[in-house]
């Protein structure tokens, strides 16, 4: 508990009177102060005299906390600019190309708030229409297998895969990689309906464009976190078919990224193709074949193909299960700030630790650049965090940006501010506060600075972030957590809590194996060693045969660079994904009643997945599957015959694949699992007949296959 903080002297007015009075009868017994006497005017004169002199001194204290703050190294913070997207959408008679938009060049409005660009924007006639593949699935075994059949008459061919074609983001829920059949997002360009210039004008046009894509996640990561995180980069192809050849992807260059690798609200700025042929998107004369393999779904009835431009498709390869809650087209990063720019501050006196006042507060650090003149030549002088390890003749200052101050050296720990030099500030951003935080649609004015283009502002995402400056008290609350270094990870139970926490990464569970290093092979892990700590996490993933969730590539960068700043020197961190064993159940099951025998085996069915599953509520404490525990038919007997409308279960029967593409049966008192192994329940066969293999090969993960186009009947 924090001990109190009493003022140096808690007199007030009232109580410097009444001790006057007393000091005069104990003093003067012969004066007797009446209302309206001058020595009562003298009284109440030095009363409040005393009371000034009193709150200047209980102002000491709040001095010295700020000191003690900026001897820690934690000034109070300035307020916070509220942050995010904004569409610029060029209006007719609009046509490419356009000239670009520098930041800061554009000022949007709503009411006061003053909110400025801070990328770069070409505009660009396009609207965007988002689709995804979705998996087809029926639960119904009988009428999925119908339509295989159906779809394989059709197309001639059976290593089908269905899917459904879907505008993403249609409901406002996010849309993640991992839920589409291509682990992909296909993206439509259109031409407005409010922009009349002939498409093959508008591919001429747009031939080495730069095109700025606003993207958002569903979770924003913090910019200091994303930063420190890994390399993440998305790849966006262009899809190219040009007349009888083949469907060509050619990826785009990515000129900028604001995102920091899709884990921010952001903009990504791709170089379009410099070749007009190269904007040439897949015909879809034939509903068969759009979408048919890697090719783009077909649009929605809503769309008017003829006004297709091209098509891209984005993708992640090392975070397939990326998720994104919004895309749009001419968008741009903005900040709930004002700019100055070129604005004196003063001269240089000569003296040792000058100061100067910026004229407004909480300003950008990032953004200030500091001139200074002399014999009317500027020279930029560089920030530095503190001067204490600057030279005599370092030109550098440093700022207070919630003050809105430059301090300059002594002399000795940065350079003199010359005597007579003028002090400019050539560029700054300032402000920031709560009132920034604007709901969608609050932004419906854009000025631009010195430019004549009809733009209409489109905000589809709030402003959000937006925070007054950071009081002492506030301050102070931060210091337990700066000093006290809870982040470090000793034990077990930290790793594991820690890798829950990864900023930005979605982890439905962690296990920690104290002891385990892995090798170039299976053969060569080694257990037991001391100092060494295995980390293994598991994304999130809907309960589904054969859909075991297994953590990508960057899942496990991104876990590995958050726990190892927090460990301790002399541990060995590895952030591993576990070894799956794809294994086959088959039950033969006794009913109560006949009648219910199909929804029986269904519940039958949904037991052995829940109690394999590898993520709560499955195995046998519910917390998912544990690492290194062997699956016992026994076990999977009393989990199956728990389900409802079961009366006894005949036979449990495991099954492995076999390397000639089939099932062989697994060892008779089950199968073992090493440390860091889990089962993936790949084949499931319930029935009333004796245990066999489940019927086909054991599918791949992918599901395999040609991805066909499937329209599902609604009435």
């Amino acid at each position: 508990m924090p001990l109190p903080l009493p003022n140096l002297d808690d007199r007030r007015f009232e109580d410097l009177v009444a001790e006057a009075r007393a000091r005069l009868s104990a003093y003067t017994p012969e004066l007797v102060v009446q209302p309206g006497d001058p020595a009562e005017a003298i009284i109440d004169l030095f009363a409040w005299l005393t009371e000034t002199i009193l709150y200047r001194a209980n102002l000491i204290p709040e001095r010295q906390r700020r000191a003690f703050l900026n001897l820690l190294g934690m000034p109070l913070r300035p307020a916070a600019p509220a942050r995010g997207l904004v569409c610029l959408d060029p209006q007719a008679p609009a046509r490419a190309p356009m000239p670009a938009i520098a930041r800061h060049q554009a000022v949007l409005r709503a009411g006061p708030v003053a909110v400025t660009n801070t990328t770069e924007l070409q505009p660009l006639p396009l609207e965007l229409l988002a689709m995804l593949k979705r998996p087809w699935r029926e639960p119904d075994r009988a009428k999925r297998d119908a339509m295989l059949a159906e779809l394989a008459r059709l197309y001639g061919r059976s290593d089908l895969t269905p899917f459904v074609p879907e505008p993403a983001f249609a409901d406002g829920a996010p849309v993640a990689l991992a839920e589409t059949l291509d682990r992909a997002l296909h993206l439509a360009f259109l031409l407005p309906k409010r922009v009349n210039q002939p498409l093959p004008e508008l591919r001429e046009a747009l031939a080495g464009a730069v095109l700025s894509l606003g993207v958002a996640p569903p979770r924003e990561v913090p910019g200091e976190v994303a930063a420190a995180l890994p390399d993440r980069t998305p790849r966006i192809e262009i899809a190219v078919q040009d007349a009888g050849g083949p469907l060509r992807f050619l990826p785009l260059a990515l000129l900028a990224d604001s995102s920091q690798g899709l884990r921010r609200a952001g903009v990504l700025q791709l170089q379009l193709p410099r070749a007009a042929r190269l904007f040439a998107p897949p015909p879809q004369d034939d509903p068969r074949d759009a979408g048919r393999g890697s090719a783009p779904p077909e649009l929605p009835a809503t769309a008017d193909p003829a006004r297709l431009v091209f098509w891209l498709r984005l993708t992640c390869p090392e975070h397939p299960d990326l998720a994104l809650a919004w895309l749009g087209v001419n968008a741009v990063g903005v900040e709930a700030r004002q700019v100055a720019r070129d604005r004196v501050l003063g001269l240089g006196t000569g003296q040792p630790d000058q100061v100067l006042s910026l004229g407004e507060t909480s300003v950008d650090p990032d953004s200030l650049v500091v001139e200074v003149w002399e014999g009317g030549v500027p020279a930029a002088w560089r920030r530095l965090p503190h001067l204490a390890g600057a030279g005599p003749e370092e030109p550098a200052f440093v700022l207070d940006a919630e003050a809105g101050t430059i301090g300059f050296g002594d002399g000795l720990r940065g350079m003199r501010l010359p005597a007579g030099a003028r002090v400019v500030a050539a560029f700054m951003a300032f402000g920031g506060g709560a009132a920034g935080n604007l709901p969608p649609g609050a932004l419906k004015s854009v000025a631009l600075d010195g430019m004549a283009l009809d733009l209409t502002p489109r905000q589809e995402l709030p402003l959000a972030g937006g925070a007054e400056a950071e009081s002492v008290a506030a301050a102070e609350r931060r210091l337990p957590a700066a000093l006290a270094h809870r982040e470090r990870a000793v034990t077990v139970e930290d790793f594991a809590a820690l890798a829950r926490e990864v900023p930005g990464a979605s982890i439905a569970r962690t296990e920690v194996v104290a002891g385990l290093v892995p090798g170039a092979s299976l053969a060569a892990v080694r257990e037991d060693v001391p100092g060494a700590v295995a980390v293994f996490v598991l994304p999130p993933a809907e309960r589904a045969l054969g859909n075991t969730p297994r953590p990508s590539l960057g899942l496990l960068r991104d876990t590995y660079a958050a726990l190892r700043p927090r460990t301790l020197i002399g541990t060995e961190l590895t952030v591993l994904s576990p070894e799956f064993v794809p294994i086959g159940v088959s039950v033969q099951v006794s009913v109560v009643d006949a009648t219910a025998r199909t929804a029986t085996l269904r519940a039958v069915e949904r037991a052995v997945l829940d109690y394999l599953w590898a993520l709560p509520p499955g195995g046998p404490r519910g917390e998912g599957w544990p690492l290194g525990y062997g699956v016992d038919p026994d076990e999977i007997r009393t989990r199956a015959g728990a389900a409802p409308g079961v009366l006894a279960i005949e036979a449990v029967a495991l099954y492995l694949p076999s390397p000639d593409g089939g099932w062989r049966a697994a060892p008779a008192g089950g199968l073992g699992l090493r440390r860091y192994q889990l089962p993936d329940l790949v084949g499931l066969s319930v029935g009333t007949a004796p245990p066999t293999p489940p019927a086909g090969a054991p599918e791949p993960r992918d599901g395999g296959g040609v991805a066909v186009p499937f329209i599902p009947e609604r009435c």
